[in-house]
Order: C-alpha cells, then sequence, then structure tokens
C-alpha cells in the first residue's frame, strides 16, 4: 500500500474492511475516508456498481466537471483516482457510526423526535437519488451513517443501486436485504411479477426503517426465510 496518492496522505486501516483507510489532503488537512480496489482481479460486480452511481452522483455528464452540490445528507464522493493496479474512492469521512448501533443502545428505540429528524433527512436524501434516477434498493439502519458534529443521518452503501429513466420505469432484479424488501421484490423472485417499480420499493423499505426507529425491532422477523416471506 503506497504512502500517498495524488495531494493524499494515507493512514490507518479504520471499520473492519483492510483497503479502507483514512487520508489526509495533503494541501488542507481535511481527512477523508479511501477505499483501496484492486483492478486485477475484477472488482465484485457490487464494487463496480457502487463505483458507477458514485460518478453518475457526483460528475455532470454534460459539463464532465465535478458538482459543487451535494445532499447533505448522502455521504459526498470527493475524488476518483487511478493507478496501474488500483482504482482510490475517496469519500467524506463520517465519524459516528451506523445508525443501527444507535438503535441498539437504546430499549425501546429512538425517542420520537430524534426519529423524526432523521426520517426526514432520510426522504430528504433518497428525494435527491430519485430526481437522478437513481434508486438506492437496500434503505435499512445499518447503511445509515451518522454524523456526530451535526446530529444527522447520511445514505451510504450503493452496491445494490440501479439507474433508471421515467418513474414508472421497472427494475427486475432481486435484491436488498429480506427484513426490509418490499412485497413486489419478493414476488419478483417467486416468477409472479413482470417488474417492480424500484422508487416504490424504497419508500416500502424507508418505513420498515422507521418502525425500527421508533420501535426497537423489526416489523417482519422469522427465524427462517420462507415464514419472513
Amino acid at each position: 500500500m503506497p504512502k500517498r496518492v495524488g495531494k493524499y496522505e494515507l493512514g490507518r486501516q479504520i471499520g473492519g474492511f483492510a483497503p479502507v483507510r483514512l487520508a489526509a489532503d495533503t494541501e488542507t488537512g481535511k481527512q477523508f475516508k479511501v477505499q483501496c480496489i484492486k483492478k486485477d482481479p475484477a472488482p465484485d460486480e457490487d464494487v463496480r456498481n457502487s463505483l458507477r452511481i458514485l460518478h453518475q452522483l457526483h460528475y455532470d455528464d454534460k459539463t464532465r466537471c465535478a458538482r459543487k452540490l451535494w445532499h447533505p445528507n448522502v455521504e459526498a464522493l470527493e475524488e476518483i483516482l487511478s493507478t496501474q493496479h488500483h482504482t482510490y474512492v475517496f469519500k467524506e469521512h463520517i465519524v459516528g457510526g451506523e445508525l443501527f448501533d444507535s438503535i441498539a443502545q437504546m430499549k425501546n428505540g429512538l425517542p420520537e423526535t430524534r426519529a423524526r429528524r432523521y426520517f426526514q433527512q432520510l426522504i430528504g436524501g433518497l428525494h435527491y437519488l430519485h430526481q437522478r434516477g437513481i434508486a438506492h434498493r437496500d434503505i435499512k439502519p445499518e447503511n445509515l451513517m451518522l454524523h456526530l458534529e451535526s446530529d444527522s443521518i447520511k445514505i451510504t452503501c450503493f452496491g445494490l443501486s440501479t439507474t433508471f429513466v421515467g418513474e414508472d420505469a421497472l427494475a427486475r432484479t432481486v435484491c436488498g436485504t429480506p427484513n426490509y424488501v418490499a412485497p413486489e421484490v419478493l414476488l419478483q423472485s417467486e416468477g409472479q411479477s413482470t417488474g417492480y417499480n424500484a422508487i416504490a420499493a424504497d419508500l416500502w423499505s424507508c418505513g420498515v426503517t422507521l418502525f425500527v426507529m421508533l420501535l426497537g425491532y423489526m416489523p417482519f422477523d422469522k427465524p427462517n426465510m420462507g415464514a419472513l416471506f
């Protein structure tokens, strides 16, 4: 692992995944999280998909320039740099952990005022994605990071996300976390559907997430997948 990539000084490993490290901008001193992705062997499909979605969010295809505006409740991409053997993805460093961990520490869910604020932020960030033709498809507390400084949430993890054209466009890939996934996605998995509206499926997952925030447990939770479905 090199100690420097471009203007960034690479630091210690953070989180549970070895390729994720802290990085500091040598010009400003600002810290970022950097994901180091090997080009050989080729990265997993979800990693490639996440890169594609982040690139679409960050860069304006018309001007070929980075967007100056970014929604405060969506994890921000700083820059993507490429070397012969690796791709380095620099994102904002969010200090606070997963929303799931914060909920788990409470006996009976979050206070209603706090849950309301986080839910409003979730809907705002998701609306930003939907306006740009991106459906997340894996909304859950584990994919919402807490930003302690502003006591806000950030939508992260775009490995299962997809793009769409028009609000009525249908998705056909069966994906998501079983306890949070919408019924129409399950019907798709059983061959009983010709597609589902990914925007509506995202909103279902938001509803389940709100339930978990307020009560501290999942509305749909069974010991095996058959019973859960």
